[in-house]
């Protein structure tokens, strides 16, 4: 397993890139906030397409109502994944 240190230049040259992004700290911020949101709403597919299998089990009880609303979340999920 390789060991990793905090050593005073990787200290100073994390500080000197931190200078630098402070010109672009909202764009920085912007980022990582749309980058967890496409990340949770990636994760949030297979939830869906799980529910929507649940719903679906059994030759009689399919919930189409319900299965058509989880389907619709799904299509804004991977919209707004998309534009992100």
């Amino acid at each position: 397993m390789i060991s990793k240190k905090i050593s005073k230049s990787n200290i100073k040259t994390f500080f000197k890139v931190m200078k630098y992004l402070k010109k672009y700290r909202i764009h920085f911020i912007l980022s990582l906030l749309f980058t967890a949101i496409s990340v949770g709403l990636t994760l949030y597919i297979p939830i869906l397409v799980g529910t929507c299998i649940d719903l679906a089990i059994g030759s009689g009880n399919v919930a189409v109502e319900e299965i058509g609303s989880i389907l619709i979340k799904m299509a804004v999920a991977i919209l707004i994944t998309a534009l992100l």
